[in-house]
């Protein structure tokens, strides 16, 4: 079954979804899902924790850095 996004005007007014779905360059943002071994997802958790940023903001930087190579 795949998942499907849930559009953000129908969101619970207490989500702050206007800092979630804003992008730094302004674009829409949308929803990728893949799958992961739990062992890199904990890798992932934990780097982002000691960064002290969002897993996805983490996972947004290594693909920039990625695809600008």
């Amino acid at each position: 079954m795949a998942l499907k996004s849930k559009d953000l005007s129908t969101v619970r007014q207490d989500v702050p979804t206007e800092k979630v779905a804003a992008s730094a360059d302004g674009a829409d943002m949308v929803r990728v899902n893949l799958e992961v071994t739990k062992a890199t997802r904990t890798a992932w958790r934990a780097e982002a924790l000691r960064r002290d940023i969002p897993l996805s903001d983490l996972i947004r930087q290594a693909m920039s850095a990625y695809i600008t190579k």
